[in-house]
């Protein structure tokens, strides 16, 4: 899959894009002023439960799915098939930019970011918008 390849859905309030099929309407109630689940343990609050079901995985740490290779533990299958093609010597995604290549399609996704200055992911406090979320996750 070359980056040319890679469609974009785009939130009409935030301009935020999207690669892959529906995060668009997932991604939609972020903008909804009611959120009725809220966390617990941080009081971080969802516009949907099963947002909150995936996010109260942080605080338990339960890491059901485990990698016959390394042992590395994952809170959902769909990562842990992921995580997998790590394993094999095989990076059939490739960036049409500068050639880098990857074994896993979403690290091309995040990777071109780094071509487009994309920051999709935004800190609902104080607005700073980031390329990654995991630095959103350990800034704000």
């Amino acid at each position: 899959m070359t980056s040319t390849d890679l469609d974009l859905d785009q939130s009409d309030i935030c301009d935020q894009r999207f690669y892959e099929d529906g995060n668009v309407k997932r991604h939609m109630p972020k903008h909804s002023i009611k959120k009725l689940y809220r966390c617990d343990v941080c009081e971080k609050q969802f516009a949907r439960s099963g947002d909150l079901k995936r996010h109260m995985l942080i605080h338990t740490k339960e890491r059901s799915y485990r990698c016959d290779i390394c042992e590395k533990g994952f809170a959902r299958m769909g990562v842990l098939k992921s995580h997998m093609l790590t394993h094999t010597k095989a990076k059939p995604h490739r960036c049409d930019v500068c050639e880098k290549s990857f074994s896993i399609i979403s690290n091309l996704k995040t990777h071109m970011l780094t071509h487009t200055k994309e920051k999709p992911h935004w800190c609902d406090t104080c607005d700073k918008r980031f390329t990654q979320s995991g630095n959103l996750k350990t800034t704000c």
